[in-house]
C-alpha cells in the first residue's frame, strides 16, 4: 500500500485535474458561446467532482479513509494535468473551434477511462466505492456526451 503522504499527493493531483477539467470547460464556453451551455454543464460537473475528491483526500489526511495502492503513478497524474493546463493556455491566446474543443476534451476524458483512475477495487471502503462510482459513471458519461456532439458537428 502506498503511504499515507503518497495517497494525499495523489488526491491532491487528482482534484487540481478536476479544477484544471472545469476550467478549460468553462474557457470553451466563453470561446463558443453557442454551446456554452453545454461546456458549462460539465464544468459545474468537474468542479463537483473536485469537491469529491476533496472529501476524500479528507478522510485520508484524518486516517478514517485507507485504500489500496492503485496502478497509475503520480507522474502520469501531472503529465495529464500538464496536458490539461497546455490545452487551457492555448484556449485563453487562440480562437478555437467547437470540433478542437470537442477533440480535446474527448482525448482528456478518454484518457482518464483509460487509466481507470477512478476504478473501484473490492476491498475499497464503501465510501471510497460510491465515490469512484459517480466519478467513473460521470467520466464515461462525459466521454459518451462529447463524443455524440463530436459526431454531430463532424456530421457523422
Amino acid at each position: 500500500m502506498e503511504n499515507k503522504e503518497e495517497q494525499i499527493e495523489m488526491a491532491i493531483m487528482l482534484e487540481k485535474n478536476e479544477i484544471a477539467l472545469a476550467h478549460l470547460y468553462l474557457r470553451y464556453a466563453e470561446k463558443l458561446p453557442e454551446f456554452a451551455e453545454f461546456w458549462k454543464d460539465l464544468s459545474e460537473e468537474e468542479r463537483t467532482h473536485a469537491l469529491m475528491v476533496r472529501t476524500f483526500r479528507t478522510m485520508i489526511e484524518d486516517g478514517s479513509l485507507v485504500y489500496e495502492q492503485r496502478p497509475y503513478k503520480a507522474e502520469e497524474i501531472k503529465a495529464y494535468l500538464a496536458d490539461l493546463n497546455e490545452h487551457l493556455n492555448y484556449a485563453m491566446r487562440n480562437e478555437i473551434t467547437i470540433t478542437e474543443a470537442l477533440a480535446v476534451a474527448l482525448e482528456m476524458e478518454c484518457r482518464a477511462l483509460e487509466k481507470k483512475i477512478f476504478e473501484i477495487y473490492d476491498n475499497d471502503p464503501e465510501e471510497l466505492k460510491s465515490t469512484l462510482k459517480t466519478l467513473n459513471d460521470d467520466t464515461d458519461r462525459h466521454y459518451e456526451c462529447i463524443k455524440k456532439m463530436y459526431d454531430e458537428q463532424m456530421g457523422e
